[in-house]
């Protein structure tokens, strides 16, 4: 392979461009993935250029001879994971200050890569809590707050399960506000709950697409336009799938209650 100062190009490309790829993929803004990557780049005395959107990202470097080097990166799924996210941020850096050998940053991307994630028994309980807390914040009653703690593990059960099942984002949110609305209406109509209204607004606190939108404003205010529409897009259409799923249950249990 053609190497550029005792570097393999194309290597070095495959590595960041999987460095950029993680960050992408665990909701880093565009921003943060374009400019980790060409520093990176710059680091290791390589010409190198960047284009990335929510859904791919095109990386370009000069080998010994000038000629262009191209990978490219399909991001099919994406999360949001702070966690990794961050050590993916502290890698780059500690990449830019040591700028250390490929083997060396390979071994140190597959460890960020491979750190377990938060498992079930932390991930369902934080929901129910903020399923819980939101309700009483927005006026629920104590019997609402309860209500929506409960079916905020059904609500998190739902959705680590469709993950499984390599299930897209619209359709976990269609199911899983379809669900709980449809458990919600149920429940006041037992008697367990006051307000279905603040039950489901405490459950859907959880499936809001506020990063979304907060990073869309981000990459368009820094001049990412196809990125920034992008994410105004999705988070439109995880709003519209909140409501749809929401809507069928409620038409149906209100339909159901008048026979």
């Amino acid at each position: 392979m053609e190497e550029t100062q005792g570097i393999d190009c194309q290597r070095l490309l495959e590595l960041t461009a999987d460095l950029g790829y993680l960050l992408l993929e665990n909701g880093a803004e565009i921003y943060r993935v374009e400019e980790s990557m060409e520093r990176i780049f710059a680091v290791y005395g390589v010409t190198g250029d960047v284009f990335a959107i929510p859904t791919c990202i095109v990386a370009t470097v000069l080998d010994a001879q000038g000629k262009p080097v191209t990978v490219t990166r399909r991001i099919r799924t994406r999360i949001n994971n702070f966690d990794k996210v961050m050590r993916l941020n502290s890698l780059s850096r500690k990449i830019c200050a040591e700028k250390p050998g490929l083997e060396s940053y390979e071994d140190q991307l597959n460890q960020v890569k491979n750190a377990p994630v938060y498992p079930a028994w932390v991930s369902v309980p934080a929901v129910a809590g903020i399923s819980l807390a939101f309700t009483l914040f927005f006026g629920g009653t104590l019997r609402d707050g309860i209500c929506s703690g409960v079916l905020g593990i059904v609500l998190q059960l739902i959705v680590l399960g469709m993950g499984r099942l390599k299930s897209n984002q619209f359709f976990t949110d269609i199911v899983a506000s379809g669900i709980c609305a449809g458990l919600t209406m149920l429940a006041v109509e037992m008697g367990l709950g006051d307000n279905a209204d603040m039950i489901i607004i405490g459950l859907f606190m959880n499936l809001v697409p506020g990063i979304a939108m907060t990073n869309a404003v981000r990459d368009i205010i820094a001049g990412d336009l196809v990125a920034g529409s992008a994410k105004v897009t999705e988070a439109l259409m995880i709003g519209i799938a909140l409501a749809l799923g929401a809507g069928i249950a409620i038409s149906c249990s209100r339909y159901l209650g008048g026979l």
